[in-house]
């Protein structure tokens, strides 16, 4: 009798553990809306308080660049802040475009650079603008949202922040084919990165004069 009620005891979870059916719950699909990532324009922040956003609030002087990442090709100076590349043979350099020296120092490689120009206090003022009053309309999200994003990252354009003798502090790289961005610091501050402030920000890089990485040819003595 007392074996038979340790078979017993043995058993009956074993049954009961059987009767429960296992849930599980598919994983849900993300997926891209259209419209969901749209930007708007949204006067948040006036042009003193977007100077003192970093790395904005540190930089005397803010340098817009382009270049490639491939072989070493010489610049030419055309005027202060701006520079071309003539179609030459390139040689070759095993240097990439960012180097950092110390503490808020990098070097940057200047015979990758395919050209640059130096921004008047309005024109920071314009890019400011886009950057940190243009966002994301203040729509909800789906919950099942994603952002379709892109796995590549091939830069070809940087926003540069210099100090008063010249020295490079922090820097923001761009790839406007891939969508993507660098930050150099992790303490500047966070850009809301919508669908059509891409294009906006080509724009802007192409009225300032800089044409590689933001149109597909570059000819560099049109005007």
């Amino acid at each position: 009798m007392k074996r038979l009620l340790l078979i017993i005891l043995f058993i009956l979870p074993c049954i009961v553990f059987a009767q429960k059916k296992r849930h599980f719950k598919a994983p849900r699909v993300m997926r891209y809306y259209p419209g969901y990532n749209d930007c708007a324009y949204q006067y948040r922040f006036d042009a003193d308080a977007r100077r003192a956003f970093f790395p904005f609030s540190k930089a005397a002087r803010i340098r817009l660049i382009s270049f490639h990442e491939g072989e070493n090709t010489p610049i030419y100076i055309t005027e202060p802040g701006a520079a071309y590349v003539p179609d030459v043979i390139p040689a070759e350099d095993t240097m990439q475009v960012f180097s950092p020296m110390a503490k808020d120092d990098f070097f940057v490689n200047y015979c990758r650079v395919m050209e640059m120009r130096d921004l008047s206090k309005a024109a920071v003022d314009s890019l400011t603008d886009i950057l940190y009053n243009v966002g994301r309309k203040p729509i909800k999200l789906p919950d099942d949202y994603a952002n379709p994003g892109a796995a590549c990252y091939s830069p070809a354009n940087a926003i540069l922040f210099m100090d008063s003798k010249g020295k490079i502090t922090e820097f923001i790289e761009i790839c406007f084919h891939c969508h993507r961005y660098y930050y150099s610091s992790s303490k500047t501050r966070e850009i809301d990165y919508c669908d059509q402030k891409w294009d906006m920000l080509k724009k802007y890089f192409f009225s300032q004069g800089i044409k590689f990485g933001v149109v597909d040819e570059v000819d560099p003595e049109a005007n």
